[in-house]
């Protein structure tokens, strides 16, 4: 991938480029590629992009047996709204739904394509730690830590990896109950 631009999830990213590593497929299973579980923190929500978080809420609600507060955020930095469905088994994963504001939106282009599901979101202790150990495995900051309108201004940064997973990092708040988002 040397040299070919970095392709994003809706963003405004394409001056982005890889870097090859030198591991090969077969070491990415072995035990000293494997990150350490204590790294990744914890699985906190699924972003998944709609182009109406008004039209949708009802459908993906009831198909998921999700709860619903009501509740729509805009994040004027991502230029996004959010919605958050809450699973009725605690176990299962909060579901984000994503909605671009106007054509400029960090979302837009993922739309475009037919939208769905766009990222993962890991709880983790440091924002900063979490993107030096991903500058180590030569994934793409795609933007440096900022605060997010959906999390009480908790930091977050957004992560591409060399696999084509869109990682986004939460930073923990350390005043907070343990519950998402």
């Amino acid at each position: 991938m040397s040299g070919r631009s970095a392709r994003f999830f809706g963003g405004p990213y394409p001056s982005l480029v890889f870097v090859e590593s030198k591991a090969s497929q077969s070491d990415l299973g072995s035990p000293s590629r494997q990150a350490d579980p204590a790294s990744v923190g914890r699985f906190h929500h699924i972003g998944y992009v709609v182009s109406s978080i008004e039209g949708a809420v009802a459908g993906m609600a009831k198909s998921l047996e999700a709860d619903w507060d009501g509740a729509i955020i805009h994040d004027p930095l991502q230029t996004t709204r959010v919605a958050f469905l809450y699973p009725k088994i605690a176990a299962n994963p909060v579901i984000e739904l994503v909605e671009p504001v106007g054509p400029d939106s960090t979302v837009s282009r993922f739309l475009k394509r037919g939208g769905g599901l766009h990222h993962l979101c890991y709880e983790v202790d440091s924002v900063e730690q979490e993107l030096e150990r991903a500058r180590a495995r030569r994934d793409v900051i795609v933007r440096p830590p900022f605060p997010a309108a959906a999390f009480n201004q908790r930091k977050i940064a957004w992560v591409y990896t060399r696999t084509r997973l869109l990682i986004e990092y939460l930073e923990k708040d350390s005043n907070a109950r343990d519950v998402a988002p």
